[in-house]
């Protein structure tokens, strides 16, 4: 089953100045533009229905906060 994943990102590691110690949170390669940049990222929820996922990012959006849907096979 594929499931929506919701992530915010919360810094570059250069601006983050600790490693992650948990599985819910990561780097991860950033494309935009025309260089690449690591982000820190944070999982915030595993939604199995779609159109809850995109409502609690699009809610995030609204309030200034950079996330995204990601998806995995729970």
């Amino acid at each position: 089953m594929l499931a929506g994943a919701i992530a915010i990102i919360l810094a570059t590691p250069a601006d983050a100045g600790s490693e992650p110690v948990r599985d819910l949170i990561h780097t991860t390669a950033c494309t935009e533009g025309d260089s690449w940049r690591f982000e820190w990222r944070v999982q915030l929820g595993i939604f199995t229905n779609d159109d809850r996922a995109y409502d609690f990012m699009d809610d995030l959006i609204a309030r200034g906060v950079a996330a995204e849907i990601y998806f995995t096979e729970l």
